[in-house]
């Protein structure tokens, strides 16, 4: 009887020991980095930077989204709204991308569309490779639409349609939200 003990005995200190591990010192999971980085998960196919071919998407792109907010924007090259409001994200953009990457999820029919729209309004983003399409579901089906996930992949708004205004206020209101939720988060994490 005492030897059918000992490999339970065995078994319990060797759990002790490694539940009393300083987690500092254990690595972390694959499944624990997967959480870590929710982009991997919602882009699998990859990305590509806006006017490229979807052959040139790779993974190290995804990588640069990691405590990004990330705005995934459906458009199209052929939706009237969709031109209106392009112009003022391509601006907003330009003044926050320390804070926001655009992924640019294109309804062009086309590749070739989808190219010539990315390059004709000047989009310095990224895009998911022609005819992929991020793991997640919008609300919306519309376009324009532009929802906008925090860096730890919650979605924090959607902005759908376009605006009248010039600077569109809603992506001015939008630059306000980022800026407390990254004060509020700074705070909290000290």
């Amino acid at each position: 009887m005492k030897k059918s003990l000992l490999p339970l005995l065995i078994g319990i200190l060797a759990l002790t020991f490694t539940a009393s591990v300083p987690a500092i010192a254990q690595e972390p999971s694959a499944a624990e980095e997967k959480q870590s980085s929710p982009w991997e998960t919602m882009f699998p196919d990859g990305l590509i930077k806006a006017g490229q071919k979807a052959k040139a998407a790779n993974q190290a792109n995804v990588k640069s989204l990691k405590g990004k907010f990330v705005g995934i924007y459906n458009s199209a090259s052929w939706c009237g709204p969709c031109r209106m409001f392009t112009p003022q994200l391509v601006k907003f953009h330009k003044k926050n991308k320390a804070n926001i990457e655009i992924v640019f999820n294109s309804a062009d029919k086309t590749e070739d569309d989808m190219i010539n729209y990315a390059k004709k309004d000047k989009m310095k983003w990224l895009a998911l490779p022609f005819g992929k399409k991020p793991n997640f579901r919008s609300s919306s089906g519309g376009i324009p639409c532009l929802t906008i996930f925090s860096p730890d992949g919650k979605q924090f708004k959607t902005i759908m349609g376009s605006s009248r205004e010039n600077p569109d206020p809603r992506l001015e209101e939008l630059a306000k939200e980022i800026k407390a939720w990254k004060e509020a988060n700074k705070t909290a994490s000290k």
